[in-house]
């Protein structure tokens, strides 16, 4: 039997929004400081294998126990509120990197999920894609 790849139980975006996540910090102290007072900068950062970095979060202490960084503090945010400083950092979210149920959230869907909105509903589908907007372009096929 082959262990499940990361990513093959991820929870659906809007499952997320009202979630409290665990942020690892850049400290090994042994202390919980004020997630407010914890700026961006101190987060603990990954980098996937085309070395582009993310902001690390967990959704459970056992998953940030088997898959987090060895022996790190961290500090509990709100999901919504994590989205939003992630999105003024640009900076993309990976939710429990390397574990099953890893969820990797680009930077253009924060703003969505730091509002509250499920970025798959239609809706906002029509926002992420507006209506009307240029077509690519492409070669044609005949020379008029």
């Amino acid at each position: 039997m082959t262990d499940p790849t990361p990513g093959s139980d991820a929870p659906r975006l809007d499952a997320l929004l009202d979630a409290e996540l665990l942020v690892p910090i850049r400290s090994s102290s042994g202390e919980a400081p004020d997630p407010e007072r914890i700026g961006t900068d101190a987060f603990r950062h990954g980098v996937d294998e085309s070395g582009r970095r993310f902001i690390a979060a967990f959704s459970d202490p056992a998953v940030l126990d088997e898959f987090g960084p060895p022996r790190s503090d961290h500090v509990r945010v709100p999901a919504r509120e994590l989205f939003e400083r992630a999105e003024a950092a640009h900076e993309r979210v990976v939710v429990d990197p390397g574990a099953p149920t890893q969820v990797e959230i680009a930077v253009g869907v924060l703003p969505f999920l730091a509002a509250g909105i499920d970025p798959n509903r239609p809706d906002a589908l029509r926002a992420r894609r507006p209506v009307g907007g240029v077509p690519a372009l492409a070669a044609p096929d005949a020379v008029p």
